[in-house]
């Protein structure tokens, strides 16, 4: 119930936040409360933790813990070891200049959706693969990207698919720059093979 409770409060907040604004959690870091992955249940939420912090009471005077429920509510309870977590909203792709000018970087974002299949191209780049396993990873790679980004895995909420078509030009763009780099990489290995067998 109270995992449900945060997971709410991220969704609303994150619907509130300004670009550059943040949510800040403080949460439990001890068992069972590590359990909770305070981190995925923002991800969820397309929140991005830039930082977590000790949290020292003594930082916040005048605060009082209260345990909120139960026969004695307004009770403080045992705080232990505690962070402060910090979270702010995913970047979003910017195409200012139009397409034509629109140099990608691969966001944060997109990184966690889809790092596994760019890692993947790097780690098989130059092997003999055909056509039907090339067409197998991309397909799995966009099936398990989107139920990532949809949280099938977590809250089964849906995000909005807007969303997802942006990430997926931004992942079109990377992939469109990967493969002009490693087609580079791949001539400047041919000039130097045949630099080597035929000599200057």
């Amino acid at each position: 119930m109270h995992r449900r409770l945060v997971h709410g409060f991220l969704t609303n907040a994150s619907t509130m936040l300004c670009p550059e604004g943040e949510i800040h959690i403080t949460h439990k870091t001890t068992t069972p409360f590590n359990s909770w992955k305070i981190e995925d249940l923002a991800l969820d939420c397309s929140l991005l933790c830039i930082g977590r912090d000790d949290f020292k009471i003594e930082d916040y005077p005048g605060y009082q813990n209260k345990r909120g429920s139960g026969l004695r509510p307004d009770d403080p309870f045992l705080l232990g070891e505690c962070c402060t977590f910090r979270f702010k909203q995913f970047p979003r792709i910017r195409r200012d200049f139009g397409p034509e000018h629109y140099v990608p970087s691969c966001s944060d974002e997109c990184r966690w959706i889809f790092g596994r299949y760019l890692d993947h191209v790097e780690d098989t780049f130059g092997r003999n693969m055909s056509s039907d396993e090339v067409c197998f990873v991309v397909r799995e790679a966009l099936r398990v990207g989107y139920e990532t980004y949809m949280g099938l895995f977590s809250s089964g909420h849906g995000r909005p698919l807007r969303d997802y078509i942006d990430i997926l030009e931004e992942l079109h763009a990377i992939s469109a720059l990967r493969s002009k780099r490693l087609l580079q990489m791949l001539s400047r290995l041919d000039r130097q093979a045949d630099f080597n067998e035929w000599g200057p």
